[in-house]
Parts: structure tokens; sequence; C-alpha cells
């Protein structure tokens, strides 16, 4: 049995009006995780997100690779979760 990762993270760092969410959704969608991602009024970008760990990972590699200009903050959440499946938007 694989163990399910949950995390929460902050994106910052150009990444208000560029389609940003768009791009997060895409990747979490691909990876078929679970979660949600929304623009911040401090101007940043956050989400959850729930899958394996491998997907988790590669999830955020793949974020990291399309803007490697971007920051990503990420916190593993302990407890378990239900989020949202498919990923979308908020």
């Amino acid at each position: 049995m694989q163990h399910i990762k949950n995390i929460y993270a902050t994106i910052t760092n150009h990444v208000q009006m560029v389609g940003y969410r768009d791009i997060v959704e895409i990747h979490a969608k691909a990876r078929g995780l679970a979660g949600f991602v929304f623009n911040d009024v401090d101007g940043s970008v956050k989400l959850m997100a729930s899958g394996t760990d491998a997907a988790i990972n590669n999830f955020v590699d793949d974020l990291k690779a399309q803007r490697p200009d971007t920051v990503i903050e990420v916190t593993e959440i302990a407890e378990d979760i239900k989020l949202p499946l498919p990923f979308g938007r908020v």
C-alpha cells in the first residue's frame, strides 16, 4: 500500500496575472491529485494537494520546472484529510 502525502504550499514570485492557477491545475490533474489551488490576497498562490509520495514529489518538481523563477514553500500535513477530487481551482 502506498503512503498518501498531504501538502499545503505557498507559491510566490510572478504568479499573478500569468495563468499560474491553470498551470497548477493541469499538473495536479495529470498526476491524479486531489485538492485545490487559489489566489491569496497577499499576491501568492496557495494550494492543498493529496496523493502518493511519488505523485506529490513529481508535482512539485513539475511546478519548479514550469516556472523556475517561483518560490515554492511546501508544508506536509500529518493529519488524514479528504480533499476534493478532481483537483480544481477556488
